[in-house]
């Protein structure tokens, strides 16, 4: 292997004169390269409580079939916070940055349309459900039955909140996107810490997607079920934090 050794110039004179050659400028860094460089890339397995290694299923993306298993993923890492992303390159970031600045505005609207038509069915719910309760119900039950309804106050409460806040976190959204398009990868970020304040730092595992399918159910019944759990449904889940160095389940290879 030739190794390529670099020397620095002698401050001693030689006896022959040589023409001094003008320094070179130092190039200066721009922060969009900066900010790249504030993500490296690392390859992870993840353990669980007894400090094993966890194996997760690899599907097939046409038919779902689970074909595989897989214990190591590779990750990019925040160096400032340690935080842990999908390791995806820039470009695809930067494709789900223009997409997102379309689909903010979207999703917004559905927001607010859905804080307006939850809260109302919530409250209803939860009077009809007292109400057809309460004659039959043991002492217990209606301790329950009353706790449910000092909580319409809140209810209503949340949905108002959730209505007013949404342009404000939309917007700020909106901003950190159109960072993305300069930056993908810090877009990135200041797009996941703004959606995940805007959902009240509920993590994205315990949104709606993590609800497990109920069979039993019917279709309303289940529907109805789902509002009362008012979980989070994230636009840009894939931009989310998967972890962090400093978790002692996360070993890094």
């Amino acid at each position: 292997m030739t190794t390529h050794t670099t020397f620095s110039p002698s401050l001693t004179h030689s006896t022959h004169s040589h023409p001094h050659p003008h320094p070179q400028k130092p190039t200066r860094t721009s922060d969009t390269e900066k900010a790249q460089e504030a993500f490296y890339r690392i390859r992870i397995q993840k353990l669980d409580e007894k400090g094993a290694v966890r194996f997760f299923n690899v599907k097939d993306l046409e038919t779902g079939e689970v074909i595989g298993t897989k214990s190591e993923f590779s990750s990019l890492v925040d160096r400032s916070t340690g935080d842990l992303y999908y390791d995806e390159e820039a470009w695809v970031v930067w494709g789900k940055c223009v997409a997102l600045t379309v689909g903010i505005p979207l999703y917004a609207l559905g927001t607010v349309a859905w804080h307006l038509i939850r809260t109302p069915i919530v409250v209803k719910l939860t009077l009809f459900n007292a109400l057809r309760e309460w004659p039959s119900a043991t002492e217990k039950m209606r301790e329950k039955l009353f706790e449910d309804l000092t909580h319409i106050p809140c209810e209503i409460a949340a949905g108002i909140w959730g209505i007013v806040k949404t342009p404000f976190y939309a917007i700020a959204m909106e901003a950190s996107a159109l960072v993305g398009l300069v930056n993908p990868h810090l877009g990135r970020k200041w797009v996941a810490a703004v959606e995940h304040a805007w959902h009240d730092n509920i993590s994205i595992k315990h949104s709606f997607v993590t609800i497990p399918p109920r069979p039993e159910e019917g279709c309303c019944e289940a529907c109805f079920k789902d509002l009362t759990f008012n979980k989070p449904f994230y636009l840009a889940g894939c931009f989310q934090v998967r972890g962090n160095l400093s978790d002692k389940r996360i070993r890094v290879l």
